[in-house]
């Protein structure tokens, strides 16, 4: 059993649901959560960014200052 296969089936037990925000990964966090749900039950999608400061503010997510 894949980690994203126990994710789903614990948020499904829980009745949780969840929604991601990746940066630099190409989506694949969003890819192996989808085919783990396929019925869109627990995972309810997320955003994909190749620029972290883009994915941060697309998420509204405030970043730490260097």
């Amino acid at each position: 059993e894949e980690l994203h296969d126990v994710l789903v089936r614990i948020l499904r037990e829980k009745r949780k649901t969840l929604a991601t925000v990746e940066c630099g990964s190409g989506g694949m966090l969003a890819e192996s959560l989808s085919e783990a749900d396929p019925k869109m039950e627990t995972y309810l999608g997320g955003m994909v960014a190749r620029d972290p400061h883009v994915g941060a503010r697309g998420a509204g997510v405030e970043q730490a200052r260097d």
